[in-house]
């Protein structure tokens, strides 16, 4: 069976071989996206059971859907994706991994006056925030170095001529905190981010006093996170409790990821759930099967024997099921 196998492969045309592969790993991807669709009828404990965040990305960052679904979808999902590329950051040791936030093409708006970043460059941000937040309540002496990479890497507070001096002033920490906002003060990148320096400096050293005057919901749970961690690393272990981002300052970052990968499966499913947007993914779906079939249709001219005809067929098959699957989701209200 093996030899006939191999003599049947042998017998295809280069050009055949080669699409073979490409076209069932396309055909098993569209058999996936349909059989998702398919099991959202019964409820979400099947689409959470079979779906990653890397699907969700997928979706953002592709063309499936429309602009319209696409925004629902990503403001249901954001707030947990942001903790969880927060927590992997952590676990991989490095903000590289905030590339792969880069193909969603999304912006996000954190405190009115800090403006709209990029989602990748905000998970950069984050990091270093965050090791800085650690170094000050820690009395580490790696302030300076993470400044630097913060401003460098991450959203700039500081003018770039000045981050010598600026990060020098934050790493030293002298006086009072209105005090070391003074001397901030001349080396600020413009005048709207200087203004909630004490309130900023106060955050980072982990005073859960300032977190309600933060409005924006991710940011005022940073806050609190490193408050907690700031009780936790006093002597009181249960203060992390489920903070994402004390248990990932405490060396936890997989169990904070792992629970924001969920956080981020379960808003999706919900989002795909909806009638709506279940019928435009379908529609999507009936679309990819019936390209994929028209270009198998073209390779089947380069089978030039009956196991390679039978072989092409068989994919055409397929794609036609699919096809016909998704449109009859398609059409459902």
């Amino acid at each position: 069976m093996k030899a006939l196998l191999l003599a049947g492969i042998l017998l295809l045309p280069a050009a055949a071989r080669a699409a073979a592969p490409g076209a069932d790993a396309a055909l098993d991807a569209l058999d996936a996206r349909v059989a998702l669709l398919e099991s959202l009828g019964a409820g979400p404990a099947v689409c959470v059971s079979s779906l990653t965040d890397a699907d969700v990305r997928a979706d953002l960052s592709g063309t499936a859907l429309s602009d319209a679904a696409r925004g629902v979808l990503l403001t249901a999902v954001r707030p947990a994706l942001e903790r969880l590329y927060n927590a992997r950051a952590f676990a991989s040791g490095g903000p590289r991994v905030c590339d792969e936030l880069a193909p969603l093409r999304a912006t996000v708006r954190r405190e009115k006056i800090a403006g709209d970043l990029p989602f990748d460059l905000l998970c950069k941000t984050n990091y270093y925030e965050a090791l800085m937040a650690k170094a000050t309540m820690l009395g580490e002496d790696s302030m300076f170095g993470l400044c630097l990479l913060r401003n460098r890497v991450g959203d700039r507070d500081f003018k770039l001529d000045s981050l010598e001096a600026s990060c020098r002033i934050i790493a030293d920490r002298k006086g009072s905190v209105d005090e070391v906002c003074a001397r901030l003060t001349p080396y600020y990148d413009n005048a709207s981010i200087a203004q909630p320096c004490p309130r900023m400096l106060r955050y980072v050293s982990g005073d859960e006093s300032v977190c309600r005057l933060f409005a924006d919901e991710l940011v005022h749970e940073r806050c609190e996170g490193y408050a907690a961690f700031r009780k936790a690393e006093s002597g009181s272990a249960a203060a992390c409790g489920k903070s994402p981002h004390c248990l990932m300052m405490r060396g936890r970052a997989a169990e904070a990821a792992a629970a924001a990968e969920k956080e981020v499966v379960a808003a999706a499913c919900g989002v795909y759930g909806r009638a709506e947007i279940r019928s435009e993914r379908a529609r999507a779906a009936r679309d990819a099967a019936a390209d994929l079939a028209g270009r198998l249709a073209r390779d089947a001219e380069a089978a030039p024997d009956r196991a390679g005809a039978a072989a092409l067929d068989a994919r055409l098959e397929r794609a036609a099921r699919l096809e016909e699957r998704a449109a009859r989701l398609a059409g459902r209200k």
